[in-house]
């Protein structure tokens, strides 16, 4: 009879704000956004998503992985956030980009200085394909899906495309959870957003289980 010792790896509960908790696949790793400790854990993430294969063959696949993760530990820093969680395994024996950031969006002002705050982090909605309301969890959100051009500065001047569900959880009279998705790899879009969904789906208060 199996044990749980013998079912391989399991999901795992996160804290990315305050008293909120989300459940992430085991193929999820935790980046913190520190500048130093965010580069050596994005290298070898990186070593690990590439090994046993040519290195000179990925090599434009590396560099978009990294300049990728990159930026999206400076945005995550910005607008708040400690860790970006993103995918650390191969899909089909491809290596995928796809990551997580939670922003607490705290403005003890003006309502207005909510919807400037959320502005800056969510943008001009350029690109939106899909919004509207949804669930995270048990609580009530909005969900936006968008497709948008990654700067090619960050990707030796090819055209790229990024593909981003967020979704805005209001968790009282002035402040907001923002949980924002985005993947690069276009092949498995549809599939990715699922899993984006999946992930919201499992957004709760209180201790982890």
């Amino acid at each position: 009879m199996s044990s749980a010792t013998d079912r391989g790896p399991r999901s795992r509960t996160v804290d990315p704000a305050d008293d909120w908790r989300l459940l992430l696949p085991p193929t999820w790793l935790t980046i913190p956004t520190e500048p130093e400790a965010g580069r050596v854990v994005v290298s070898r993430l990186i070593d690990r998503m590439m090994e046993g294969k040519p290195r000179d063959a990925l090599i434009d696949v590396r560099v978009e992985l990294d300049r990728t993760l990159r930026r999206q530990l400076a945005d995550a820093a910005r607008a708040g956030a400690t860790h970006v969680h993103a995918l650390s395994e191969p899909l089909a024996g491809v290596p995928v980009s796809a990551s997580l950031t939670v922003s607490p969006i705290r403005t003890p002002g003006h309502p207005d200085e909510l919807a400037s705050a959320l502005n800056l982090v969510l943008g001009d909605g350029h690109g939106v394909l899909e919004h509207g309301y949804a669930q995270a969890g048990s609580h009530p959100a909005l969900r936006r899906v968008r497709r948008v051009p990654v700067p090619q500065d960050l990707t030796h001047g090819k055209e790229l495309m990024s593909t981003c569900v967020d979704y805005v959880v209001p968790t009282s009279d002035r402040s907001v959870l923002l949980l924002a998705f985005s993947t690069t790899t276009w092949q498995i879009e549809e599939e990715l957003v699922a899993l984006f969904d999946a992930i919201a789906s499992t957004l709760h208060q209180g201790a982890p289980a």
